[in-house]
């Protein structure tokens, strides 16, 4: 599985948090993503990605069977379900099934944790740039928790 968040085009130096960018979660071929739709759903990535990371936590801690992200400043959207204990990622267009749960989890993790360490320091220190630290902050510390992983 592969998750990959980018930006449209960017000038680092002239980056904010309120950047318009594409999700793309892959895996077996298959790929659920805001990519080459018409009209153009890029959304507010860094804001989407904090929602996206406080969702799948909450999902986590409250056991709730699904959730939905909606792509900020997008009509995009991304369904996660969870069913016999895997997990079902789907789109309008894409169902990618039974994905191990560990293996969601820490992919999210690392996509949105490579998106912050390439993209983060460039943007100003506000509340886009502490919400998206706090989401992955609170995220890690749910995964080791729940799900013993080593980040």
């Amino acid at each position: 599985m592969d998750i990959i968040f980018s930006i449209d085009e960017v000038d680092l130096n002239e980056i904010t948090g309120f950047e318009l960018g594409n999700i793309s979660i892959n895996k077996n071929e298959l790929q659920c993503t805001s990519l080459n739709r018409i009209p153009d759903q890029s959304m507010m990535i860094f804001i989407t990605i904090s929602q996206l990371l406080n969702q799948i936590r909450s999902m986590i801690e409250k056991k709730e069977k699904t959730i939905i992200i909606n792509g900020v400043d997008s009509s995009y959207w991304i369904k996660i379900q969870y069913v016999n204990n895997l997990f079902i990622v789907s789109d309008d267009r894409c169902c990618i099934k039974k994905i191990n749960p560990a293996e969601l989890i820490e992919t999210v993790y690392i996509a949105a944790l490579k998106f912050w360490e390439k993209y983060g320091n460039h943007i100003e220190s506000d509340s886009v740039h502490f919400d998206f630290k706090n989401a992955l902050e609170e995220y890690e510390i749910c995964m080791k928790r729940k799900f013993k992983l080593k980040r």
